[in-house]
């Protein structure tokens, strides 16, 4: 620390001058501290909200799989997306308007199936977002 300050004296004879270096650098430093956090609580909180919106599409997705399959009824599929109403997006949103509509049982599953593949798209784009993928392209899993 010594070092560091005889440094500084040195590089500025004037103590006024070195005093503003000194405050400077603290400043800057400070600041810079201030922005990273900043920056990095903001990622943080984007990647959870990333996260929340995979595990509710891909539950989305299983539960109209088991629709289709004849496995589960109306009203799960209706309930996982309104779990999943606040990451959808608006064309998936209409979709979804449009397909509480239908009464009949074999058009509702051409819509719900139009409807899978939306939210198959959005959860590869969501992927693609995605800081911390588990496995990547190149990896794979043993």
């Amino acid at each position: 620390m010594d070092y560091i300050i005889e440094f500084i004296k040195g590089s500025f004879p004037n103590t006024t001058e070195a005093i503003l270096a000194v405050v400077f650098l603290i400043l800057v430093a400070w600041m810079y501290k201030e922005l990273r956090a900043s920056y990095i609580e903001n990622n943080k909180s984007d990647q959870q909200r990333l996260d929340k919106a995979l595990d509710s599409y891909s539950e989305l997705d299983l539960e109209i799989y088991k629709y289709i399959q004849d496995k589960s009824d109306l009203f799960s599929v209706i309930e996982k997306v309104s779990k999943s109403v606040v990451f959808l997006p608006t064309d998936l949103l209409k979709q979804y308007d449009y397909l509480k509509r239908i009464e009949n049982d074999n058009e509702l599953k051409e819509v719900l199936k139009e409807f899978q593949q939306g939210i198959l798209k959005e959860i590869s784009r969501l992927k693609f977002k995605q800081v911390d993928t588990i496995v990547s392209k190149n990896e794979s899993v043993k």
